[in-house]
Parts: structure tokens; C-alpha cells; sequence
């Protein structure tokens, strides 16, 4: 494929481009092998906000088609959450903190695991959501990734794919001023957990290749988030829904806890884990595919 246009278009560095060689050209290769002639293959990508999931997600869907041939669906778990009037309901019926969108219970997460039957069955054709950010709302269909013919690779990728639920003593403390402060009974975080438990763990269970981008800490979440939505206020303008330094740093806080424990826990239970600095340097690489 044609890594320089790659670059050109995601606006990456050559830093970017050596990683292609030496980690994600011979990673798309393995997929490409592992796919079997008349079964879907299904991969999950694991990334902490900013870690670079998506842009990874896109670089292996275009290698995939380019030179294996193959019909690739990449999208986001963030493709399945609810509108901004479903939320709400969620806030009214169950806790007001599921209004924001981000934790396990505010996606869609049924229609996400109809589209693995469908994609696993051959169905076609096949329309798969997107989600406008800058809105907060689902985007209209004609703006869907459409595909009319059977769908050979399914990669979702998102910043708790694959993470396994929390025991009932690690609920107990609140982790940070947002669970202190909004959820001092634990409700929101319980309610999150058992979504995670019982909805979303048999989707991610279904995966037939994991893969993890480590991020060096939490820390680093906010660093990375920040840099996404800059570059999204470039690219649409200040909106209601665009968020200052300061407001990220409140939204991340929703996503602390779980985010902390697939740091710890997802890189003994993933096939292949990169790991990264600050900068997004790959400094350690396990693969055990």
C-alpha cells in the first residue's frame, strides 16, 4: 500500500511511518494469514483516549484491502453510542452521570453485537453507524459506512474493548473526585460494571484477534485527549459539544477507573500487546499470534 499517502492524509510523522515497517505492516501481514477462506475474521484494538486505536484500526483496514483483497469494516466501539435523548433517559431512569456519553451502558451495544452475527453469517448488505463527536449525536445514515458485499474482516476498536468486569471490592472506594463527589453510593459504577459484565464481555469474547496499544499510564490519558480534541475543534470549529482543557479533564475522569484496570489487567489476557511512551514510541512488543 501506499504508506507515504497514509501518512500524508492522518498527518503522521516519519516516526510514524518507521513504526509501520517495523511493527504494523508485519502485524496486518499475520491477520491477513490467519484469515480463513469462508469465515469473517474479527479483531479488536484496546487504546486508552489518544493512544492512536483508530489511526492503527485504519492503517490495517487499508493494508488488509490493498494487498490481501479483502472486504475490511473498521469502526469504533464510540460508532454505537446512544443519542443524547436516549442518555438522558438512562440519567432519569438509572443515574444521572450516564447522560455523558463514554462507559460501558451508553452504547448500543446490541446493535454492535448484531453486526458481528452478520458480519460472522456473510450477511450483505451491511450499513454500520457512525457517531458525530462535535454534534454528540448518531450520524445521519448516508453517512454510514455501507457494504454490498460480505464483509471478510471486522475490526472494532475502542478505549475498553476487551476489558473484563471489576470485582465488587475494587467498586467499593470511589477513584477519583467525579466518584466521590456524584457517585458516593457506587450506583453509576455498579451499573457500569454489570453492563460491562453481562452485555458487552460476550462480544468481546467472539474476537478472534486482540490487540492492545499500552499506554505508559493514565496520566498520559489526558495529554492525548487533549490533542484529539484540538484537532477536532481544527477541523469542525468551537461547538457546543467541543470541550475546553478543562472540561477534558473532567470528561476523562469518567473513563479513570476502568481505563486503569485494563491497564492491569488486559496485557496478560491479549495476544498482542504494544506498548508505548509518552510520545507514542512502541518501547516493548509481545505477540502471540
Amino acid at each position: 500500500m501506499d504508506t507515504a499517502a497514509f501518512l500524508s492524509r492522518h498527518k503522521l510523522t516519519p516516526q510514524y511511518g518507521a513504526q509501520i515497517v517495523d511493527y504494523f505492516a508485519p502485524l496486518a501481514q499475520q491477520i491477513s494469514a490467519t484469515k480463513k477462506s469462508g469465515r469473517a475474521l474479527f479483531v479488536t484494538i484496546n487504546g486508552a483516549q489518544g493512544s492512536g486505536k483508530s489511526t492503527l484500526a485504519d492503517y490495517l483496514a487499508c493494508h488488509l484491502r490493498e494487498e490481501g483483497g479483502l472486504n475490511v469494516c473498521a469502526c469504533s466501539l464510540d460508532d454505537f453510542y446512544y443519542s443524547q435523548t436516549q442518555r438522558k433517559e438512562l440519567a432519569q431512569r438509572v443515574h444521572p452521570l450516564l447522560a455523558t456519553r463514554g462507559v460501558p451502558g451508553t452504547h448500543d451495544i446490541a446493535r454492535l453485537h448484531r453486526l458481528v452475527d452478520e458480519v460472522r453469517q456473510g450477511q450483505a448488505p451491511l450499513s454500520v453507524p457512525r457517531f458525530n463527536k462535535a454534534m454528540d449525536e448518531p450520524s445521519d445514515p448516508g453517512e454510514w459506512q455501507h457494504f454490498s458485499r460480505p464483509i471478510d474482516v471486522l475490526i472494532i476498536e475502542g478505549w475498553c474493548v476487551g476489558t473484563p468486569p471489576q470485582s465488587e471490592e475494587a467498586l467499593q472506594v470511589p477513584i477519583n473526585v467525579l466518584e466521590q463527589e456524584l457517585d458516593a453510593d457506587g450506583r453509576w459504577r455498579r451499573y457500569v460494571n454489570t453492563c460491562l459484565a453481562q452485555d458487552y464481555q460476550p462480544v468481546f469474547a467472539d474476537a478472534d484477534i486482540s490487540i492492545m496499544l499500552k499506554a505508559p499510564s493514565f496520566d498520559a490519558v489526558l495529554t492525548w485527549r487533549w490533542q484529539q480534541e484540538q484537532k477536532l475543534i481544527a477541523r469542525v470549529g468551537h461547538t457546543a459539544h467541543t470541550m475546553s482543557k478543562a472540561q477534558v479533564a473532567d470528561f476523562i475522569s469518567y473513563f479513570e477507573r476502568l481505563t486503569r484496570h485494563a491497564l492491569a489487567q488486559l496485557p496478560h489476557r491479549t495476544q498482542v500487546v504494544l506498548e508505548l511512551d509518552l510520545e507514542r514510541r512502541i518501547t516493548a512488543y509481545h505477540n502471540a499470534l
